[in-house]
């Protein structure tokens, strides 16, 4: 008789089918969650230190490591509408001891943007221990010289940067970033082992489903106020408003006038940032001599003038000490020395400049606190001459530059306690005297030594609440 065929799963081992059929499919299911195991997927996004503002049309980069394969970095071209993209990583597909990183590179903003005198302030009061910066992505943002710390060298950068001399920062990329896994042991200095470059395999499989972060950083920008995706400014804190009050009339040829600059209101004085247009082809700035506020000539670290442009800067912080200014209405901010080149009105020859986003005009006050917004008027006539003390008669150092002395002559009207200052261009001070000076004339020596060979520095006379000040110079 002829042997029936038997089923394939009654003839391998005599095993019931259904018992081979259950291998099989699990056999089936473990390829499949292995290959499911094998693959992950995360979504990596970038987004501002500060306030978690989504950055878009940035390139991010997500780079594997091993020294014994180069692996590609995988881009991720955003567009404007974008901050995220989905990352998928095969394991399999990477050799073992592989390390991963992210990073991004940021589109062009603009190395100015976000940059200011309300900067200028919080950096000052956290190198001077009055108010540290609260956050170690803050520090990195100050460290505009890229020297892992913070510096009144940073403050003489940040501000080159707002006066226009700057387009770039010298020793620092415009935009820092750092991936979400840092870990700051020391946060108030952030700068001694600030990140681990590099997360492994089994770290990063730990993502799954979830979203790792690329952490933007402004240089210089300390309070994280730059303008982002075309975003309009928005002021930090409390919005006011304050006008710049400026003369008007006619001006001539050959002319030298002094323009003073005044608010329309009483103001407590923390930080100005001005942005102004002098109309090269007509008038051309000699010089900024002092009221309330202190601003020495053009090319210092407080003041630019661009004569091919016209572009005239200004910014100022009073918080690198702890005493507030206050400022009356009306009082003379300080002043604008302009050689006239053709008859003109004055109105038509210096404007303020609003158009530009990022040299914004406003002022701060005190502790880096409340913005106000700052307008123009013209109001009143062009003086011809130059402001005077009330009761005092200055003549400038002579010699000047000077050698191994030089005096300044003072005339006084009563006797007076007068203080005498000379500063370096970055405002630090290198001579300061307070004398009780009679009635009549005087002489007072300012010492060589006060200046190094070949620098230059400005002198300072306070008498009565009120301040003559001018450059000085040694061969």
């Amino acid at each position: 008789m002829k042997r029936s065929a038997q089923p394939l799963c009654w003839r391998i081992q005599r095993l019931p089918c259904g018992f081979l059929l259950a291998i099989l499919f699990s056999l089936l299911q473990s390829s499949q969650t292995a290959a499911q195991n094998d693959t992950l997927h995360f979504q990596l996004c970038i987004e501002m230190w500060n306030d978690g503002r989504p950055v878009t049309g940035a390139t991010l980069i997500f780079q594997p490591n091993n020294p014994a394969f180069p692996y590609s970095p995988i881009a991720f071209n955003l567009n404007t509408a974008q901050s995220c993209a989905a990352v998928t990583v095969v394991q399999s597909d990477y050799l073992p001891g592989t390390t991963f990183s992210y990073t991004a590179s940021m589109p062009d903003t603009g190395a100015l943007n976000g940059v200011s005198v309300i900067d200028l302030c919080n950096l000052s009061q956290h190198i001077l221990g009055i108010n540290p910066l609260s956050s170690p992505y803050a520090i990195f943002a100050g460290d505009v010289n890229k020297s892992g710390s913070l510096t009144t060298f940073d403050l003489v950068e940040s501000r080159k940067m707002i006066l226009g001399i700057y387009t770039d920062f010298p020793s620092q990329v415009p935009w820092q970033i750092y991936p979400d896994y840092c870990q700051f042991s020391n946060p108030a200095n952030p700068f001694s082992g600030n990140c681990q470059t590099e997360i492994s395999l089994s770290e990063l499989m730990l993502l799954e489903g979830d979203t790792a972060k690329v952490i933007a950083v402004k240089s210089g920008d300390v309070n994280g106020d730059v303008r982002l995706n075309n975003e309009p400014f928005i002021p930090v804190g409390n919005l006011d408003s304050l006008t710049l009050i400026m003369p008007q009339g006619p001006i001539l040829a050959g002319s030298n006038i002094v323009v003073p600059l005044k608010f329309d209101k009483d103001f407590w004085f923390g930080g100005i940032q001005t942005n102004l247009y002098l109309n090269p082809s007509i008038a051309q700035l000699d010089s900024i001599s002092s009221g309330a506020i202190y601003l020495p000539f053009p090319g210092s670290a407080a003041v630019f003038f661009n004569n091919v442009t016209g572009s005239l800067r200004t910014v100022s912080s009073g918080d690198l000490t702890t005493s507030p200014l206050f400022i009356p209405a009306g009082a003379p901010l300080f002043y604008l020395h302009i050689k006239v080149l053709q008859d003109a009105q004055l109105e038509d020859v210096l404007k303020m400049i609003t158009t530009d986003l990022d040299a914004r005009n406003f002022a701060i006050g005190t502790n880096c606190t409340g913005y106000f917004k700052m307008g123009a008027v013209y109001t009143g006539s062009v003086p011809v001459f130059s402001p005077e003390i009330s009761g005092l008669r200055v003549q400038t150092p002579s010699p000047n530059p000077y050698g191994e002395s030089t005096f300044l002559g003072l005339e006084l009207e009563s006797p007076e306690t007068a203080t005498l200052e000379v500063s370096d261009l970055t405002g630090r001070v290198l001579y300061a005297e307070t004398k009780n000076l009679p009635m009549g004339n005087t002489r007072w020596e300012i010492p060589a030594a006060t200046l190094h060979a070949g620098s230059m520095g400005i002198w300072r006379l306070r008498v009565k609440g009120q301040m003559a000040t001018g450059k000085l110079m040694r061969r």
